[in-house]
């Protein structure tokens, strides 16, 4: 693609502009104070490393310094609070899981933040599938999905599943797959992905439902099985480990993003500039092997594609969480 602050000048017709699909990075478009970029949790995580990586790509760019700044609480929902009350001058950016944005609003009933109000979606950053994976206390012969529901089906005693944590794209899931094959599995909330990886291997649970990357190890070293990822297609990271899809379960279909936010009410001219950023951000080397180190891949979309694909997610999942019957009082 061809740089846009050449392509894109002051003299660009609104006709160039609109073939390109491109926001204009024209003049005074860039913050001019330093900002920051805030992070719902604790430092060390990938949503952590995703924004660092970021933030160092855009400063200039964007504003002459971009920082981090981990927020931990309330499951990553206090970052959000602290962009809303934020002022909308551009100075305050949240990268957030789609989790914050498409599932909580239906899990928890008190919830201090809309996400058609008080958020701008800016562009999705990168996305990757789950892995629905077994470990030593399923039998070796359960090599695909529908071994593993014959099994299921025959064994006799509960089956459980782990995932990061209750409310996660995960859990939702987990049920989803539950529901779809007929076996009724029971959800165990872990704090994280690591501990219940570490509790698959050791045999304590069934299944782990989770990042396909935080599986990744694992799965080289032979001491878990993924049976599946949740993408629309094979990740090229296990390009040898089939699609739910290509094993005959169409309807369900799972893939967590990272986007990037800015505050309601923030003028459209900052958004483009930030949205132009990251875009371009996007297609360094370095940045795209960063990522594949998590096993995530880089995306890249307009502010509009970008809302289009938030309120398609907040929709997917809503009857899925009313379905499972989960709430939260939080």
């Amino acid at each position: 693609m061809i740089d846009r602050r050449r392509f894109l000048s002051a003299t660009a017709s609104a006709a160039a502009l609109a073939a390109t699909g491109l926001p204009s990075l024209g003049n005074a478009q860039t913050v001019q104070k330093n900002s920051r970029i805030i992070v719902g949790f604790p430092p060390g995580g990938s949503t952590d490393y995703v924004s660092r990586v970021l933030a160092e790509k855009i400063r200039g760019a964007y504003a002459p310094q971009v920082l981090v700044e981990n927020r931990p609480g309330a499951g990553g929902r206090l970052g959000v609070e602290l962009l809303k009350a934020a002022d909308p001058d551009g100075s305050t950016m949240l990268l957030s899981p789609a989790s914050m944005m498409a599932i909580y609003p239906h899990v928890f009933r008190k919830l201090n933040y809309n996400v058609f109000a008080d958020v701008i979606p800016v562009t999705m950053l990168c996305s990757f599938p789950f892995g629905f994976s077994v470990g030593p206390a399923v039998p070796e012969s359960v090599k695909t999905m529908g071994d593993f529901a014959a099994w299921a089906k025959s064994y006799g005693k509960p089956i459980n599943y782990g995932s990061p944590g209750a409310g996660s794209m995960p859990h939702f899931t987990g049920f989803s797959l539950g529901r779809s094959m007929g076996i009724d599995m029971t959800h165990i909330a872990f704090k994280g992905g690591a501990p219940s990886v570490q509790d698959l291997i050791g045999g304590q649970i069934h299944v782990a439902v989770g990042v396909i990357g935080e599986h990744l190890p694992n799965f080289r070293a032979g001491r878990l099985r993924i049976l599946a990822q949740t993408g629309p297609t094979r990740s090229p990271y296990v390009p040898d480990v089939p699609t739910l899809a290509e094993q005959g379960i169409r309807d369900v279909v799972a893939r967590e993003w990272f986007g990037m936010f800015l505050p309601a009410k923030t003028p459209p001219n900052i958004v483009a500039a930030l949205n132009g950023a990251l875009r371009e951000a996007s297609r360094a080397k370095d940045l795209i092997e960063g990522y594949g180190k998590l096993a995530y891949d880089v995306e890249s979309q307009t502010a509009s594609d970008f809302a289009v694909s938030l309120r398609t997610e907040y929709d997917r999942w809503a009857p899925i969480v009313k379905a499972s019957g989960f709430s939260s009082e939080e």
